[in-house]
């Protein structure tokens, strides 16, 4: 009588990653979680729990030796780096297909740099990426609260990701069902601050368990939807027409990632975000997001920064569609220019 669709949420691996390494792959529904734009699209920090999820999915066969580990408290896996980039806004009910697959292995075997791509099914045999991203983790040693230390792996885990790692010297394309993504640049240069970024706002994250994950560090995709949060706030601030659907034609849509990660924060800890604009554009504002753990002795400690390219677009005929800022915005800036 009714169609559950099972179909539809899958795994699967298979020796075809771009170097012949195998890829991980999981196959299921958008919700409406995740639809947070005023378009009823998927946002970026979805994507960020989507990487963090799968990644950990893939770690199962070595999940319960993992497990053992960190039960110890010595011992954990942290994320170092990531990388986004959103092509397309996915809807609910469109079927995602995330493919994760190992490219290199650095340091003394002990970095993985790991690569995703994200892609909207139509048919079997038709795929569009709506995004790509990258990922590096490390193994640590845990010398404290919220102290770590870069650790060689475990064997049970060098020899895991030796049977991941690339296969091949040469590199060919993941796939070649899927289709070109949307092409969208900045526009030109109105402002440059790139040699000393702008701080435009700053708050307070009181964090919790709820931000936490097996290890009992702060979990890394925490950080791209406070920063996410942080230049949302800023902007409602200056214009909260542009937060109403039955107002806005368009929207503000963050659609390039990119984070480094140097110091661990734990539940309970207090952490300040500074927001810094770096670059503002036609079509686009470039913004810097530091976090600093907040100290005892006012020694803030620098924990993630992490970068937001934020464009204005719309969607229409479910085609994204990127238009210039709104021009009391770029007004605004200028006017508070230096």
């Amino acid at each position: 009588m009714y169609d559950f669709g099972q179909e539809i949420f899958g795994v699967s691996v298979k020796s075809d990653g771009p170097q012949g390494q195998l890829v991980y792959s999981v196959t299921m529904p958008i919700s409406y979680k995740n639809c947070q734009l005023l378009c009823e699209r998927v946002s970026l920090t979805s994507y960020l729990d989507w990487m963090g999820q799968v990644r950990e999915y893939s770690l199962r066969p070595v999940l319960s030796q993992i497990s053992e580990l960190t039960r110890t408290g010595k011992w954990g896996l942290a994320t170092n780096s990531v990388k986004l980039r959103v092509f397309d806004l996915l809807r609910v009910d469109d079927i995602l297909e995330v493919r994760l697959w190992l490219s290199k292995i650095t340091g003394h075997d002990n970095i993985y740099h790991l690569c995703f791509d994200f892609s909207k099914l139509l048919c079997e045999s038709n795929r569009i990426r709506s995004a790509e991203g990258a990922l590096t983790i490390t193994c640590v040693d845990i010398i404290g609260h919220g102290e770590a230390k870069l650790a060689k792996a475990p064997q049970f885990l060098q020899q895991y990701f030796d049977y991941m790692r690339p296969k091949l010297k040469g590199v060919h394309s993941i796939s070649k069902l899927v289709s070109q993504p949307l092409k969208y640049t900045g526009g030109e240069i109105l402002l440059n601050y790139r040699e000393a970024p702008r701080l435009i706002h700053q708050y307070l994250v009181q964090t919790t368990m709820e931000d936490s994950n097996l290890v009992g560090n702060i979990y890394f995709a925490n950080y791209g939807k406070w920063a996410k949060a942080a230049a949302e706030m800023y902007l409602r601030n200056l214009f909260p027409q542009y937060f109403y659907k039955e107002v806005s034609r368009g929207e503000f849509l963050a659609l390039e990632y990119k984070s480094t990660h140097t110091n661990e924060a734990m539940p309970f800890d207090e952490i300040i975000a500074k927001v810094f604009l770096v670059e503002l554009r036609e079509n686009m504002m470039d913004v810097q997001c530091v976090f600093y753990k907040k100290g005892a002795a006012n020694s803030d400690r620098r924990l993630a920064v992490v970068r937001l390219s934020i464009f204005y677009g719309y969607v229409h005929n479910n085609d994204l569609n990127i238009c210039a800022l709104p021009d009391r915005l770029i007004n605004s800036l200028r006017k508070n220019d230096g």
